[in-house]
């Protein structure tokens, strides 16, 4: 095992970005039982079974900071003086060879998901002749991408244009909006988000980015 200064290094490395904390906590919220979160940091606590008593733990965070706005992360034990023993026990409890391991693998999943998530949102290839043909669609104003919506496109200026979820036949709806962002530098892209409403959200997104790819083949 690392020494504190090597380990926390190396968990910078590998830690999120602000723009990724909101996917870090719905991913380690679905992920693990023993979970916390505050508004700026989330932890994992892992139970070490081996010491006796209710409390040796390990508990594994991500705080993001913030007055600096970095997103640091590391490991710390409870108690903190039963270190290197809670550490050597918890790496036989988790599902990999050891802590640090198991930490690389949770990021990495992490990442994963953002992806996906991220290429749920994209269209490829131009839609501003579908929507300019859709009297539906209005183009409501230029601004900035929000962060959930593409961690790649945060802070791109971006055409908004807007249908509400009522207008579509293929979406069980009455209220909400599917909008459509083009980035002003990148008309080949495009991102597609569902606002709130009375339907499922994944499942609208994915009919409108289907549709969305239909029409341009």
């Amino acid at each position: 095992m690392r020494n504190d200064q090597q380990t926390l290094r190396w968990l910078l490395s590998i830690s999120p970005q602000q723009s990724d904390m909101p996917q870090l906590k719905r991913f380690l919220r679905q992920s693990y039982e023993s979970y916390a979160e505050g508004d700026h940091g989330v932890v994992i606590e892992i139970p070490d079974t081996y010491l006796p008593g209710t409390t040796p733990k390990a508990n594994i965070g991500f705080y993001h900071n913030p007055i600096t706005d970095d997103v640091n992360s590391g490991i710390v034990t409870t108690p903190v003086n039963q270190q290197k023993e809670i550490f050597e026990d918890v790496a036989k409890l988790v599902p990999a060879r050891d802590l640090e391991t198991f930490v690389l693998n949770t990021a990495r999943t992490l990442r994963t998901e953002l992806r996906e998530d991220a290429e749920r949102h994209t269209l490829e290839g131009d839609v501003s002749t579908i929507l300019e043909q859709d009297p539906n669609f209005r183009r409501e104003t230029v601004r900035e991408i929000p962060q959930e919506i593409h961690p790649g496109y945060v802070g791109t200026e971006a055409e908004l244009w807007q249908k509400p979820v009522s207008r579509i036949d293929y979406l069980d709806g009455a209220q909400g909006f599917v909008q459509i962002w083009i980035p002003i530098t990148d008309e080949e892209v495009s991102l597609v988000s569902v606002t709130r409403g009375d339907f499922d959200r994944e499942t609208a997104l994915e009919e409108v980015r289907t549709a969305f790819s239909d029409k341009m083949q």
